[in-house]
């Protein structure tokens, strides 16, 4: 894992991730890098999808974090690591889109996880509101929603205040392989 060492203030932040090829992972804050360490391995077939927002529950990692609340703006996921200088940029002018090589672009521009990268993976958004992004608009997650189920009813009985997730039933078809599936919500 990598953590920085610090909680962000408040306003607008640009965080990226970078994995490398050679297993070293760094992150940044605002195109500055402020932590770095070395992978076990380039990540395999993920088990879940890749939650935005969300609740403790739906949580992979480590610890019990607090649902995001704030606004997004922009998620980019690119086939190739980027260098400090692509971070700069990127940061810098948030406005101007990668053209080539993404896979997974959303703006948030029509206030739902729409892939713009021309991949079609296209999220599921849930409970979440749209604001005033840094450039253009950005999904605002501010609001508790009621659980979800796979294949998007509303929970009931027993599955009631379990998140949604993958399975035989799951709105979110996986294929890492060819597309990244997003979903993000607020709980």
């Amino acid at each position: 894992a990598v953590i920085a060492p610090e909680a962000l203030g408040g306003g607008w932040h640009h965080l990226a991730a970078v994995l490398g090829t050679d297993l070293s992972m760094t992150l940044y804050v605002d195109a500055e890098a402020v932590a770095s360490g070395v992978a076990k391995g380039f990540p395999g077939r993920p088990k879940s999808t890749l939650t935005l927002g969300g609740s403790s529950a739906s949580f992979a990692g480590e610890g019990s974090p607090t649902p995001y609340s704030g606004l997004l703006d922009q998620l980019i996921i690119h086939h190739r690591p980027l260098d400090a200088a692509g971070i700069l940029e990127r940061f810098a002018r948030p406005e101007i889109l990668p053209d080539s090589e993404t896979a997974l672009l959303c703006t948030f521009d029509r206030g739902d996880a729409r892939d713009e990268s021309g991949n079609g993976t296209n999220g599921i958004s849930t409970g979440v509101d749209s604001g005033k992004g840094r450039a253009g608009a950005a999904l605002w997650f501010r609001a508790a929603a009621a659980p979800v189920a796979a294949g998007g009813r509303k929970a009931k009985g027993k599955d009631k205040g379990k998140a949604a997730g993958p399975g035989k039933d799951s709105y979110v078809e996986h294929k890492w392989e060819t597309y990244v599936p997003i979903v993000t919500r607020a709980m």
